[in-house]
């Protein structure tokens, strides 16, 4: 299966959805509700159910369809599809598919939101800063050369990077740029792959919403699919490959879940004790639907939980870490050489009895 490349936005794959997830509960051609879709769309969405009306048109099956870079849709999304055409299931696996992007992309919003005012507090700091060593520092400078007296140490250091400030003072600005256009970049599809989800795992408290949003999906999918009496371990591998759980899918791929002890291990470490202790006991268990349907609850009601503490605190200790940190700097670098400047000048003024 390839790997696309200039993957559609969070926002655009449901777009997508919105599209297919009717057409393909309806029972009618879907090359025929795509072009009916065709004009109520724009932009790439639109590019992309051209090039998906025209190869349906063709003949050529959705699974098969979605396959094509051109399409830009991720692998993630690719194997959705697949999993729902050999289940069956398509509608309700594009429907979940639609909750998980849901998430992510309100996820996102609450992070982008929460950064906000943080990124004016040091915006406003750091003009503040190079507004105070060209102005300000000058005019104290100017009052020590006349006087023919020493500079104070802190005072030395900020004429100092005054005079070097056309060399660096736009490097400050252009990596707070760089990081906001980065995040307002980085919401393609391929965040949807375990691996890529790296710089919003960093950020404290995510990691565990993420991780059990991404359970509760491989629990379920993997539900549906048994559920229409497909192998077990196909199953498991399309579930592994469909969720963006590459560890486990390259686990699978090696070993066979019935007689390999070392997949145990993999599965405890990338999902969770319990689920891999369902999935490990599946083959022999009469009741592992009922069981995968029950840990999807259970995994989906602890990640809202921790969602909603993360919106209620993280905005707070953000603001207050940023806000914090820029304030400290901010005296250390302006109020620090001033405080010397003064006591100098107390120095010499009572030295020279004035």
């Amino acid at each position: 299966m390839s790997q696309s490349r200039g993957c559609l936005t969070l926002r655009e794959m449901t777009e997508v959805n919105d599209v297919l997830i009717p057409l393909t509960s309806s029972g009618r051609p879907l090359e025929e509700g795509v072009r009916m879709f065709l004009p109520q769309s724009h932009g790439r969405v639109k590019h992309m159910l051209q090039l998906l009306h025209h190869k349906l048109d063709l003949g050529i099956p959705l699974d098969e369809a979605v396959q094509d870079d051109a399409l830009m849709l991720p692998e993630v999304y690719q194997t959705m599809v697949s999993a729902g055409m050999v289940s069956g299931r398509l509608p309700q696996i594009l429907e979940m598919f639609s909750v998980t992007l849901d998430k992510l992309i309100s996820i996102r919003q609450q992070i982008g939101r929460a950064m906000i005012y943080p990124f004016l507090v040091c915006l406003t700091a750091y003009l503040l800063f190079i507004y105070t060593i060209v102005m300000i520092v000058t005019r104290f400078e100017d009052f020590f050369v006349d006087q023919r007296d020493p500079l104070p140490g802190a005072l030395v250091i900020m004429v100092s990077l005054r005079d070097s400030a056309w060399s660096w003072w736009w490097i400050p600005l252009l990596i707070m740029i760089v990081m906001w256009a980065w995040w307002l970049l980085t919401n393609d599809g391929q965040w949807l792959q375990r691996g890529k989800q790296v710089p919003m795992k960093m950020i404290p408290g995510l990691k565990g919403v993420l991780a059990n949003f991404q359970r509760a999906n491989f629990a379920r999918l993997l539900a549906m699919l048994l559920q229409e009496n497909l192998p077990y371990q196909q199953s498991l591998m399309m579930t592994a490959q469909a969720t963006g759980m590459t560890e486990v899918l390259a686990v699978l791929e090696r070993d066979d879940i019935s007689t390999s002890k070392s997949t145990g291990g993999v599965l405890r470490d990338q999902l969770s004790p319990y689920l891999a202790w369902v999935i490990q006991t599946g083959q022999e268990s009469n009741n592992v639907i009922t069981s995968l349907q029950n840990a999807a609850s259970l995994y989906q009601r602890r990640a809202e939980r921790m969602l909603l503490i993360f919106q209620l605190v993280f905005p707070v200790v953000l603001l207050g870490l940023v806000g914090g940190a820029a304030t400290l700097m901010y005296a250390l670098a302006i109020f620090v050489p001033i405080t010397q400047t003064f006591e100098q000048l107390s120095q010499i003024v009572i030295g020279r009895g004035w």
